[in-house]
């Protein structure tokens, strides 16, 4: 297995700070050349777009108003508008793909190189004197300098260098997961779960509560369910990887014994199968403490994974009552219940088949619901070995990959110290030949 091969498996499992600096800061502007690239040539495209834009229908931004020379029908105007909005996007997003895959034929030093050349440019594409010329109006304060303009993109580089990209990617990666797993989710904790709240679906009490409630307050109440779930979450998760991570960064690993090792890299890929047989098993016995960014980085897998999982079932409940609470009681039980006629529920001028209370009172059950499922898991352990452990497992198997990973690097060391050791003398016997001649 190469180093290259062993920083794609890191970033694909969502751990990029296992990687050291130096690796990271290796790949830093390769992997962002395709960002550059983009920023840039979205940028010009849009200046091209928005000039013709301007020039036609002599609309002036500062005003949102049409010049005299131009009359346009409002609706021509709006999809005259719209192309212009999305035609650099559709141009330049294939474009930028393609320049990416033809640049991996180049060396590091070329694509190092182009990177380094489009960084000024996308610093102005990116910043806000790039938008006040793209605008071609003084919405942006005049002092802006360029100078200001560069941390819009030293602040991309920071995150290309530590993986936030890779981690988010790795985040909807694990979001589709868990959407196939979407029918276990149903049949394991919804009837469960309809057991609890079916009864209080149907009480006056809670429907006269949530009609009481501004859009402002039910956000409120549903954000305070949130925060309380992500409470759960934190000690459940921290419970967990107590054994596999430590309690906090610097403890000791959980030790693992060569047969561990050699099924958690059958199951990684036969690249770590080759990698562990080249490893001394010795330095598998007492591996590294996990640094700072090691010890977050992995800790934070599960945990947004179990997020994503009530958030994904939350949202489900929500829907659900939404279509239930829409079939099974009508319209005129809730106005008894209420005292007043029902009121449809809106979005800008489209009016919805259903209530503004029942979208309050299906979004208070879906709060409730995310922070029932996180409860379960963490007191139920076949909730648990449902949901979190799978993940805990994959958790395990990337730290021994880790430990192999750097096993593997202190080889690479001790064979290069070797060479040195072994060379040296040879080269200070000839230097002192050369001397003497």
């Amino acid at each position: 297995m190469t180093l290259e091969q062993a920083n794609q498996w890191f970033r694909r499992a969502g751990a990029p700070l296992v990687l050291s600096a130096r690796a990271r800061s290796q790949d830093t502007l390769t992997r962002s050349l395709p960002f550059l690239l983009w920023t840039t040539l979205t940028f010009l495209l849009y200046s091209l777009a928005w000039q013709i834009f301007f020039d036609y229908t002599g609309f002036n931004l500062v005003n949102e108003s049409l010049g005299s020379e131009q009359e346009l029908q409002e609706d021509t105007f709006y999809l005259f508008f719209f192309l212009c909005l999305v035609s650099p996007l559709l141009v330049s997003t294939p474009i930028t793909y393609i320049f990416w895959r033809l640049s991996k034929r180049l060396p590091r030093w070329g694509t190092n190189l182009i990177a380094l050349l489009f960084i000024p440019f996308s610093a102005l594409a990116s910043s806000p004197v790039g938008l006040r010329w793209l605008a071609g109006a003084d919405i942006v304060a005049e002092d802006t300098s360029y100078l200001e303009a560069l941390v819009y993109t030293i602040i991309p580089l920071l995150i290309f260098f530590f993986g936030l990209d890779t981690f988010i990617w790795w985040l909807l990666n694990q979001t589709w997961y868990e959407l196939t797993k979407l029918v276990s989710m149903v049949t394991k904790v919804l009837p469960t779960l309809m057991i609890l709240v079916l009864f209080t679906f149907v009480n006056g009490d809670l429907w006269r509560v949530a009609d009481s409630w501004s859009w402002l307050i039910s956000w409120r109440v549903v954000s305070i369910l949130g925060a309380l779930s992500v409470l759960v979450i934190f000690a459940t998760v921290l419970g967990e990887t107590k054994k596999l991570l430590g309690s906090r960064k610097g403890d000791r690993l959980e030790s693992y014994s060569l047969e561990d090792y050699q099924q958690a890299a059958r199951n990684s890929g036969p690249e770590w199968e080759e990698a562990l047989k080249k490893i001394d098993t010795q330095r598998l016995e007492k591996p590294a403490p996990l640094k700072t960014g090691e010890w977050y980085n992995l800790y934070s897998l599960p945990f947004f994974a179990q997020i994503i999982q009530a958030a994904i079932f939350g949202f489900l409940v929500f829907v659900f009552f939404i279509w239930f609470g829409n079939i099974a009681i009508p319209g005129a039980t809730v106005a008894s219940w209420l005292g007043h006629p029902v009121e449809a529920a809106r979005i800008g001028n489209l009016t919805l088949p259903f209530s503004q209370v029942l979208v309050k009172v299906s979004m208070l059950l879906g709060g409730f619901a995310a922070l029932n499922f996180v409860a379960q898991t963490s007191s139920d352990r076949s909730y648990a070995q449902e949901f979190l452990i799978p993940i805990i497992e994959e958790v395990r198997e990337t730290v021994m990959m880790r430990n192999i990973y750097h096993a593997r690097l202190k080889a690479l060391e001790a064979e290069e110290q070797g060479l040195l050791e072994e060379i040296l003398p040879k080269l200070r016997l000839r230097q002192g030949r050369k001397e003497k001649n």
